[in-house]
């Protein structure tokens, strides 16, 4: 799937689940839309290990900034951000 960039020319293909903020507790992550809630966990584990037994989980809270998680993307309209957290 190719995306138009801000500027109209082709961007790249997203991948499934990509992290855009890893913190020490929490992580947010934009999605594909068909990407379940396994595949969101174990890309995030992949990405950016935790070194915890338990790992990165989807957060059972709202985003701090009130959102429900997930949320709508708001640059791909067929994708979702999550937030986990460990």
């Amino acid at each position: 799937m190719t995306h138009l960039g801000l500027n109209g020319t082709a961007a790249q293909t997203l991948p499934l689940v990509a992290p855009y903020s890893v913190g020490p507790c929490f992580m947010s992550v934009c999605a594909a839309g068909n990407a379940t809630k396994e595949d969101i966990e174990r890309v995030a584990n992949d990405k950016a290990p935790t070194g915890l037994a338990h790992g990165w989980e989807i957060h059972s809270k709202k985003f701090a900034s009130g959102e429900p998680n997930p949320c709508p993307c708001t640059h791909h309209p067929e994708r979702k951000h999550w937030l986990l957290s460990c």
